[in-house]
């Protein structure tokens, strides 16, 4: 049944407000859809070989993938956030504990993307910059794919194995847990599982102590130049710049690997990295 309008003014009123009320609509919609499902730099249908059947990639991108971006818009629309970046919602989230689904979506999307974003189909072996790093840092090519294996293996249940960069221009290996994202170390996982029990924080001054003390020693390697060796720790310590990170949730791999193809799973990784995008992400640290 149409309302009744007493005057000419009166419906032109009404059509005024419910012109307003579509117009609301539609700004909240568009603003609900500001995060959205990035495409890959391959063609998820085919899958991704060695690593995953295109069954499984669908259901880490296609579905997966899918459902954060769909959920964080949902928990975003209407509130304090709907306009802010993905990486704005972690940093503002994660010390919130009455936000902390809001943080988890965020996080869990940002993660995947990132994961699924640095991989390539057959990927050309280059003299990358990034390479070098790992080398320079960890010894070799091998000793730094099997540190970055152990910290893999050790999540026991879900979680993230990354590479990073610190504040010192220096490479590390960390793991996150659940959601948890290498971009806020303030969570369970500033804790370094392989090697101490006190938090990461606590660890990396003591590191960043022995590096200046070995530094100034002529009787062991030095860690850093001397151009490099910062006169005091930086305003943001704590803070990571991710370069590339593996998903060991169970759902990445269950599907094509089963309960005991973890460690395959994580062999197949290398095949597919593209070192082109990790030097990418490392910027001016390279």
């Amino acid at each position: 049944m149409f309302p009744k309008f007493s005057t000419h003014s009166s419906f032109l009123k009404h059509l005024v407000y419910k012109a307003s009320i579509l117009q609301y609509r539609i700004n909240v919609t568009q603003r609900a859809n500001i995060h959205y499902l990035r495409e890959l730099p391959y063609n998820p249908e085919k899958g991704l070989a060695p690593l995953f059947s295109p069954t499984a990639l669908k259901i880490l991108y296609e579905e997966y993938q899918a459902r954060l971006i769909i959920r964080l818009n949902s928990l975003t629309t209407a509130t304090i956030f709907e306009e802010a970046s993905i990486i704005d919602i972690i940093e503002r989230t994660s010390k919130e504990p009455s936000q902390s689904v809001v943080f988890n979506y965020a996080s869990q999307a940002f993660n995947n993307d990132f994961f699924l974003q640095a991989l390539l189909e057959d990927p050309k072996d280059t003299n990358y910059r990034s390479l070098q790093r790992i080398e320079k840092t960890f010894g070799s090519m091998k000793q730094f794919q099997d540190l970055f294996k152990d910290h893999a293996m050790g999540i026991f249940g879900s979680g993230w194995t990354w590479l990073v960069q610190s504040e010192y221009t220096r490479l590390h290996i960390i793991n996150s847990y659940n959601a948890g994202t290498a971009l806020d170390t303030t969570r369970t996982q500033e804790y370094e599982p392989n090697y101490e029990t006190s938090s990461f924080f606590t660890s990396r001054t003591q590191n960043f102590k022995r590096e200046i003390s070995d530094s100034h020693s002529t009787q062991k390697k030095r860690i850093l130049a001397p151009s490099a060796i910062p006169s005091a720790p930086p305003p943001n310590l704590g803070h990571f710049t991710p370069l590339l990170v593996l998903n060991v949730w169970e759902h990445a791999y269950l599907t094509d690997y089963g309960v005991n193809g973890k460690e395959k799973y994580i062999d197949n990784f290398w095949k597919c990295v593209d070192w082109d995008m990790v030097d990418r992400r490392g910027g001016e640290y390279y």
